[in-house]
């Protein structure tokens, strides 16, 4: 068995096919293409980023990447990178190989100016990395909704449609009266004016970026596990008031082109548009952990959830 570390810009086609395979293999009903690997690990802080791979003989049977990312802590620039991918084929999956793998990514990572790691591991993986590699938990993500046709998530309640789209614009009437234009403040955000010019570019940059308002955001339409889907990525400035407008604006422009409208994350204001869901009908758990690579650097408030500004464009499922 042997380990290596590459950059995306070191790695061959064959072996940028096979980790495409394994990826295939490992997340069973999901896959992952050539064009789409290069999209995502290509258009990083660095231009590139970090890939250790187990190799058996010819076949890659393990990888771990990392994407480095331009955030701000406290206004002040600092390289962090975003974890993802991390398989291991069925037949060679054991703690140690897992490990290894991970110590490789942190170590090269760490020796590029990296540092701090974070990620939202499955829940097959959360405890594999705080017990095992150390992260620790920053906390978990919300998950808010805009059930604009109902028949479209439920198909069998389409001839209910004229009355969740009543009751979702009801929602926006209501947020009118109690919305707020104050700004959330975050110690932890993105370095916008970097991060926003490469993050975009993934997955083909089938993204909408609208300026309103003096503000910005950003959504994508999906057919999401067969419902027309908003993901509402991102906005710059959070308030109350600028989620409604984005919503607001969402629904006039595409409203014909979606059923439900979805935004996971942290919203510090109250009076918007969405409905919360709660943790024991969420979809999935959006764990979010995190581990600083050099212990002199220790800082509590990293692990703290209500220091991020945190939302779907910190993460590769849109």
């Amino acid at each position: 068995m042997e380990f290596l570390i590459k950059k995306t810009t070191e790695l061959t086609v064959q072996e940028i096919t096979s980790i495409c395979q394994l990826f295939g293999t490992v997340f069973a009903g999901h896959s992952k293409t050539v064009e789409c690997f290069k999209e995502e690990f290509l258009h990083t802080a660095l231009g590139y980023s970090f890939h250790a791979m187990m190799v058996e003989g010819r076949e890659i049977v393990g990888a771990h990447s990392l994407i480095p990312c331009d955030y701000l802590y406290g206004g002040n620039k600092v390289l962090v990178a975003f974890s993802v991918d991390t398989m291991i084929k069925q037949s060679h999956r054991d703690f140690f190989n897992l490990k290894d793998l991970v110590d490789l990514t942190e170590s090269t990572a760490k020796k590029a100016g990296v540092k701090f790691i974070f990620g939202f591991p499955n829940d097959n993986s959360y405890l594999v990395l705080k017990k095992g590699l150390k992260y620790k938990d920053i906390g978990r993500l919300n998950t808010y909704v805009y059930p604009y046709r109902i028949g479209g998530i439920k198909h069998n309640l389409s001839f209910l449609n004229p009355i969740s789209k009543a009751c979702t614009r009801l929602l926006e009437l209501i947020s009118m009266f109690i919305w707020s234009h104050k700004e959330a403040t975050f110690l932890l955000d993105k370095n916008r004016k970097l991060y926003d010019q490469y993050r975009y570019q993934w997955f083909s940059g089938k993204y909408k970026i609208v300026s309103l308002l003096g503000f910005n955001f950003v959504y994508r339409i999906e057919n999401y596990e067969g419902i027309r889907t908003v993901f509402l990525a991102d906005l710059d400035k959070i308030s109350s008031f600028n989620v409604a407008k984005a919503v607001s604006y969402i629904r006039k422009c595409d409203g014909e082109n979606f059923d439900l409208l979805i935004y996971v994350g942290l919203l510090p204001c109250s009076g918007v548009p969405l409905v919360k869901i709660p943790r024991r009908l969420e979809p999935k758990n959006f764990n979010f952990v995190g581990k600083l690579l050099d212990k002199k650097d220790m800082d509590e408030r990293w692990f703290d959830i209500n220091n991020w500004n945190v939302n779907l464009s910190c993460y590769d499922l849109i």
